[in-house]
């Protein structure tokens, strides 16, 4: 049922058609900036200038992960 539900969900905002037939002023849109993925394309462009001097195969599976630092209690 949730995967039958997740496909009629728009993949680009993440609504339901129903939501807008329920409520028209329920969503608006907004600039968000997520400091992750503003680290990861930092990264990548890092990564990118340093691979210009190297072969295009070294970057053959490359990805780039977050992971979580230990929380300090």
């Amino acid at each position: 049922m949730w995967a039958e539900e997740q496909a009629q969900r728009c993949s680009e905002c993440g609504t339901w058609d129903w939501e807008w037939k329920e409520n028209p002023d329920a969503w608006h849109p907004d600039i968000w900036r997520c400091e992750g993925c503003r680290r990861k394309a930092e990264l990548r462009r890092h990564i990118s200038s340093e691979m210009e001097m190297r072969h295009a195969s070294d970057e053959d599976g490359l990805q780039i992960r977050m992971f979580r630092t230990p929380r300090e209690d």
